[in-house]
């Protein structure tokens, strides 16, 4: 049984290595099109703009689930970043869909 489990470690170790750059590829492609496109978001926009700029957002919510939010906001959409954990993007609407303020929220 032994010696079975050690046949198969090179080709396990090495699928753990090889998967372990893609996912960082892929994660760094997310962050990158998530803060791209919230520097691009402005107030006014509607959901559907926002997302076409940002993409779905992981959490829809009510507002202020990370901290404060803005005077008249209904909900808010939570975009966590894959690569700095602590890091996340926050949309905020109000009750009409439109934007009325972002914030980026960075943990220490």
């Amino acid at each position: 049984m032994r010696k079975y489990w050690i046949r198969w470690l090179p080709l396990l170790a090495a699928t753990v290595f090889s998967l372990a750059p893609l996912w960082l590829i892929l994660a760094h492609r997310h962050d990158s099109r998530i803060e791209q496109g919230f520097v691009r978001v402005t107030n006014g926009m509607s959901e559907r703009e926002v997302i076409s700029i940002m993409g779905r957002p992981k959490t829809v919510d009510k507002c202020g689930e990370l901290g404060g939010a803005p005077g008249g906001c209904t909900w808010e959409y939570l975009h966590p970043a894959k690569l700095t954990i602590a890091e996340t993007f926050a949309v905020f609407f109000d009750a009409h869909g439109r934007v009325i303020d972002k914030y980026n929220y960075e943990s220490p």
